[in-house]
């Protein structure tokens, strides 16, 4: 009930729909308000931050799942593998769900870190969709003249190539290019909300050799990608 109503309501329709008395209704919010699971402000009763979280818990753990099946389908379908990883955005970078790597193929491990938003693929694509309160919060936790500048002569340089990166819609890390070509996307929801990044290296030397391994890797991310906006 409270939740339908935008805006919120006020105690006395909520006590009017309910045909209870005003104060025993009173009593209920307060003790539920004081749980987080309604908030009252300016006369009026709204759903609170514990909905919000728990709602956000349901489509983590969705994407989670999500995200576990269709990685192991995307590292089958990976041409000179290394490794395929997911990964969710926080408000202090990419959180680092999910790995499957060349020496354990069917399994999926949780490196549980956050991805540094200036040198891996995956983290780069992040970045490159995130605004600028973002980039703001970040210079307290990782701050671009202590952990970003030895690999990106300016902040330009870096921004622009992020810029790049959103407008065509993937990421090809540009270090460490001898060892392992990595390359990341961005997974939308339905309703064309920024969700996720899906990664995965595959081995330079291969690559080198194999002038269309990049393009069906690429093809095969994005196809992950759709598969995933499907079931979000």
């Amino acid at each position: 009930m409270v939740g339908a109503s935008p805006g919120g309501i006020r105690l006395s329709e909520l006590a009017a729909t309910l045909g209870l008395k005003s104060p025993a209704v009173c009593h209920i919010v307060n003790t539920l308000a004081a749980a987080g699971v309604l908030h009252r402000e300016g006369g009026r009763i709204e759903l609170g931050e514990w909905i919000d979280e728990l709602a956000e818990r349901k489509r983590s753990s969705l994407l989670d799942r999500a995200g576990g099946v269709e990685l192991l389908r995307l590292f089958r379908e990976l041409p000179h593998r290394c490794f395929a990883c997911f990964g969710v955005p926080r408000r202090d970078g990419l959180f680092w769900a999910l790995q499957v790597r060349s020496d354990r193929p069917g399994v999926l491990s949780r490196p549980d870190i956050i991805l540094s938003p200036f040198t891996s693929a995956a983290g780069l694509m992040d970045a490159a969709m995130r605004d600028a309160a973002f980039f703001e919060a970040l210079e307290s936790i990782r701050s671009f003249s202590e952990h970003g500048i030895r690999f990106w002569e300016s902040r330009e340089r870096y921004h622009a190539f992020l810029g790049e990166a959103r407008e065509r819609g993937y990421v090809v890390c540009p270090f460490d290019t001898g060892v392992q070509c990595k390359m990341a996307v961005p997974v939308f929801n339905r309703a064309g909300t920024y969700r996720a990044i899906v990664g995965c290296g595959i081995s330079a030397a291969a690559a080198a050799s194999d002038p269309e391994s990049k393009d069906i890797v690429l093809k095969s991310l994005k196809a992950t990608a759709l598969r995933l906006r499907e079931v979000l």
